[in-house]
């Protein structure tokens, strides 16, 4: 199949591009960042905010078109036509209706913007050290699927995005308004939103599973089988659950964060999908979407418990 030409108009191109930015996965950073910028309270500063959330979501998109563009490259997307959207990419390479190339140079324009918000962000607080830390959470978006490394491939990927949508988004919220870039607090609250970031990646592999191991990709779905997915699925969100009991029992939530728990609610119903539907990934759509529904509701939960 033909990987760099493309005879779609460049209006009809841009606006492919934007759906291949994948922007309803974005979630999983923007709520992280959201908590981290509301849970310091005091006077709101709404520059370093915007800066910051500019970066962030170009960050996340960036590791979106990487993605599809390096499992291109390496074959796995190419097994399984159909479009699942939440799943086994974007498929708009496959498609003909956009190129490698496409998605390698849309990744560099969001990297820069990532960038440029990052030296505006850095000249305000007056803090070039946060560029190293970014340029190097961007080299992590690109070597999650990318070579050399790799990491998706090699059983990281949900580690990965642990700590990009959980410590890295948040504490960056943090950042925004307090002007430090470490805190214990926001590093706890930050904890469930991992937890949760990775299950939405992970009820995602069930059903990439057997072109994964097709294409030599090795998830934590390969170390359980698909069959038994639903275990440590199950096991990550009983975690996060367990967090915000916590994180309320200590303080550093009000009560009304307990809400958050409403998330076992969609996670429950999509670890019943994964136990009784890991073969048919029609079905596993629906798990994919309670995921996302679980993350919202959580985020939204952890929201009204931290805002000061």
């Amino acid at each position: 199949m033909p990987r760099e030409k493309s005879g779609i108009p460049v209006l009809v191109r841009a606006g492919l591009l934007v759906r291949a930015c994948r922007w309803p996965f974005t979630v999983i950073a923007l709520f992280p960042f959201l908590l981290g910028a509301l849970s310091p309270g005091g006077p709101w500063l709404p520059a370093p905010f915007l800066l910051g959330l500019i970066a962030v979501l170009a960050g996340a998109v960036t590791s979106h078109l990487v993605n599809d563009y390096a499992d291109s490259k390496s074959g796995v997307d190419w097994r399984d036509p159909r479009d699942f959207q939440f799943f086994g990419g974007s498929k708009l390479i496959q498609q003909g209706r956009l190129t490698e190339r496409d998605y390698l140079r849309a990744g560099i324009a969001t990297s820069l913007v990532a960038l440029a918000a990052i030296v505006g962000l850095a000249l305000l607080r007056h803090a070039p050290f946060i560029l190293l830390i970014v340029t190097g959470v961007l080299l992590i978006a690109w070597q999650y699927t990318a070579k050399p490394l790799q990491l998706a491939y090699r059983y990281a990927g949900e580690a990965v995005v642990f700590f990009c949508y959980g410590p890295v988004s948040t504490l960056a919220g943090s950042y925004t308004q307090t002007g430090i870039p470490f805190s214990g607090d926001g590093l706890l609250l930050s904890l469930p939103m991992g937890l949760m970031g990775a299950g939405v990646l992970f009820a995602n592999e069930v059903p990439d599973y057997p072109d994964d191991i097709a294409g030599g990709k090795r998830t934590l779905v390969h170390l359980t089988g698909p069959a038994r997915a639903w275990l440590l699925y199950t096991a990550l969100v009983l975690a996060t659950g367990g967090l915000v009991v916590g994180l309320v029992a200590h303080g550093l939530l009000r009560p009304i964060g307990l809400a958050a728990l409403a998330a076992g609610l969609p996670a429950g119903l999509a670890a019943r999908v994964l136990a009784r539907s890991w073969a048919d990934k029609t079905a596993l759509l629906t798990s994919s979407k309670l995921t996302i529904a679980a993350h919202v509701l959580l985020s939204l939960g952890l929201l009204l418990g931290a805002w000061r």
